[in-house]
């Protein structure tokens, strides 16, 4: 089941309520294992020709690692 469809399968069991962000995160948080340790990693690749026209390639690797992210409002 996809993000999408959680949260589609949430409102129809919960229903259309004034806290449903609080009661589907609430439902989230009791049954999705938090990940402390997860990355991701974003490759990109562009391969080309160069003025010799000789063909070149420029990869570019990123590892993004967990963060604290502050959100105030």
């Amino acid at each position: 089941m996809g993000h999408y469809e959680w949260v589609q399968n949430g409102i129809e069991l919960i229903g259309n309520q004034p806290n449903l962000s609080t009661l589907l995160e609430k439902s989230m948080l009791s049954s999705v294992p938090s990940v402390e340790n997860d990355h991701v990693v974003i490759y990109c690749r562009v391969p080309g020709k160069d003025h010799n026209d000789r063909l070149r390639g420029i990869d570019k690797p990123v590892n993004v690692y967990p963060q604290k992210v502050e959100i105030k409002y």
